[in-house]
Order: C-alpha cells, then sequence, then structure tokens
C-alpha cells in the first residue's frame, strides 16, 4: 500500500479542516441562537406565557369604567349616595372603611399579593411562616389604587392611601374585594363632637399598566361610635 505524498498528503489535511470547520459551524452561534430559541420557548410554556401588550389591546375594546363599593356575600355592591357606613376596627386600634372597586376596559394584572414578614408589627405580633403585615404585589401589570377621603366643610385634612394590587377577573369585568381605607375615627369624632353623622366623600383613582386611568367617588355618611 502506498503512502500519500506531500501533496496528497496536504490534501488530506486540508479536507480535514474542512470537515473540522464544518462540524465548528453546526455548534457555533447559529446554533446556539437556535438552542436558546428553544429554551426561552420551553420555559415560557413551562411559565405560562404573557402579554402585556395583548391584555391591552382587549381591554381598549372595553369602555373602561370603575364604581366604588363594598364587596358583602360575595358580591360587589356599590356605594348609595348618602349610605351610613360606619368604620372598621383593625387588629392594631387603628378604624378603616372597607372598601372595594369593580371595573371594566382595565388590564386586571396577572399575579398575587404575598405576605412579607418584617418591621415593628410582625416583631410586636409574630406571624406564621411566611405570613407578615406587609403584603406586596408579585406577577404581571399591578393595578395602582389611590382611595382619598374628603370631610364635611373641610374641617379635617383630605387623606389619602395608595395600593398596589391585582383584580380578580378579565378585562370585561374585575374586581378588587376589600381595601382598606383609613379613616382616624378619634379625630373624626374631636373635630365633629355633636355628629352623629359625618358627611364625607370618598374617591378612588385606578391606574392599570396600559395607562388607562379611571375615577370615581361617593358621598357617604360615617357613622360615630360610642367607643370613640
Amino acid at each position: 500500500m502506498a503512502l500519500p505524498g506531500p501533496s496528497e498528503a496536504r490534501g488530506v489535511l486540508t479536507h480535514a479542516r474542512h470537515v473540522s470547520g464544518s462540524v465548528d459551524l453546526r455548534y457555533g452561534p447559529r446554533y446556539r441562537r437556535v438552542c436558546l430559541g428553544f429554551c426561552a420557548l420551553a420555559g415560557s410554556l413551562l411559565m405560562g406565557c404573557y402579554s402585556t401588550e395583548k391584555v391591552c389591546n382587549e381591554a381598549a375594546a372595553v369602555e373602561a369604567t370603575v364604581q366604588l363599593g363594598a364587596w358583602d356575600d360575595n358580591s360587589f355592591n356599590s356605594f348609595e349616595e348618602g349610605e351610613v357606613i360606619a368604620p372598621a376596627w383593625g387588629p392594631q386600634g387603628g378604624q378603616h372603611i372597607w372598601a372595594a372597586v369593580l371595573a371594566s376596559g382595565i388590564n386586571p394584572g396577572d399575579g398575587e399579593m404575598v405576605s412579607e414578614s418584617g418591621g415593628l408589627l410582625d416583631f410586636l405580633f409574630p406571624q406564621p411562616a411566611g405570613g407578615g403585615f406587609t403584603t406586596v404585589a408579585k406577577g404581571h401589570d399591578p393595578v395602582s389604587l389611590t382611595f382619598s377621603m374628603r370631610y364635611e366643610d373641610d374641617l379635617l385634612a383630605e387623606t389619602q392611601v395608595d395600593f398596589d394590587a391585582f383584580l380578580e377577573g378579565d378585562v370585561e369585568q374585575s374586581v378588587s374585594t376589600a381595601q382598606t381605607v383609613f379613616v382616624d375615627a378619634w379625630e373624626i369624632a374631636s373635630v365633629y363632637p355633636d355628629h352623629d353623622f359625618v358627611e364625607g366623600v370618598m374617591h378612588v383613582e385606578l391606574l392599570d399598566a396600559c395607562g388607562t386611568k379611571v375615577e370615581d367617588e361617593r358621598s357617604i355618611l360615617i357613622e360615630q361610635s360610642d367607643y370613640y
């Protein structure tokens, strides 16, 4: 068997380099891009796909509205003008009014409110693992809710409280069932000592991730209690 001469050997080496180059190309940048694309697709399928643009387009086809009310017996009931509302007591001795909102044409977001421990209240009142007095919105496109309260004859300064939240439902109709609109019943009693009921106006502004903003406000009567 004859051994290849120098020129033939060079041809073999050249062919080997060509073959080697072909192999490298198959496992080079182009291959890696395909692999990364496939991995990203698999990850999306496993985690669930969410598109802000898609949801915003769907919401844009529905008239954007919001109503203030309360959540009772698993249903939303809008506040009637002049409705009498008694503040509720919180676990730390503060007072608030339970409020809910019903919205349409809004991106409700996709996520959950997660309790996080920390701060003085959680130190004084230890919570079970994973619990706490502080909740944060984890997920896509939380809605911004801003509640404010104005009082009769403007004898009290307007108060405001902000929440990030996810609404339950879809772009056709969604709801936030329970938000704590804080009021200082002690101060109300000191400013309006002769009133059994104090006129107030509750206002809500809702802003979603699409930039859609809707508002509502209702006149209510805050019931004074003998406890304060």
